[in-house]
């Protein structure tokens, strides 16, 4: 029953990062403010930095926070007796070649684009995830 649980939250993961690359340029950016605004009421001090600096750092954020979940659903659903090695190898390859083909994705919708370095943050989420998990 775990097993399924945390497929299912892995796909979850997966349906939401495709909606919010399915998103065209216009509505990205607005969404991305909206969330800077909502979070300049919570920390004030953040009205004092640099707005367009502030959207991208939320953006790449983004990218390593829902790749960093995804990776511990996916991580969790799988076979509970294999060893960690092929567990974390299997995960890096469902996070890398997810990745891949969100940024292959978004290049087709209008106002968006592709970058590898997208990718590498999202990798990156998912590594740090992988690294949390072997400390426990």
């Amino acid at each position: 029953m775990r097993k399924y649980a945390f497929t299912f939250l892995t796909i979850l993961c997966m349906v939401a990062m495709f909606y919010f690359s399915s998103q065209n340029g216009a509505s990205s950016t607005a969404q991305a403010e909206f969330t800077l605004n909502f979070l300049k009421l919570i920390l004030p001090n953040l009205k004092e930095l640099n707005q367009v600096e502030l959207l991208h750092i939320l953006r790449k954020a983004a990218h390593f926070f829902m790749y960093f979940l995804m990776a511990l659903f996916a991580y969790n659903s799988q076979k509970q007796g294999k060893k960690f090695s092929e567990k974390v190898l299997m995960t890096v390859l469902i996070v890398f070649l997810y990745a891949c083909f969100d940024e292959y994705h978004q290049s087709f919708v209008y106002g968006r684009g592709s970058s590898f370095f997208d990718v590498l943050i999202d990798l990156a989420g998912g590594m740090t995830a992988l690294f949390m998990l072997s400390m426990i």
